[in-house]
């Protein structure tokens, strides 16, 4: 039983945050305010963006988002 949980957490895909307006991956999350409820702000490192919404994209698939934009 506990070997299939171990394979189960190996099929499960990876999930990275993307910037929305550069599409780098490199993305810096701000969790100071996090402990009092807020939602985590995160800022990407290449062009500055700020959100507290950053997608998500399987790490398989984030060349082909790049392509999209």
């Amino acid at each position: 039983m506990e070997q299939d949980k171990d394979r189960d957490k190996d099929k499960q895909e990876k999930y990275v945050k993307v910037c929305p307006k550069c599409n780098s991956i490199d993305i810096n999350i701000d969790l100071k305010m996090a402990w009092l409820g807020e939602a985590s702000t995160s800022k990407c490192n290449e062009c500055g963006y700020t959100n507290t919404f950053f997608p998500e994209v399987e790490v398989s698939r984030v060349k082909d988002f790049m392509k999209k934009k």
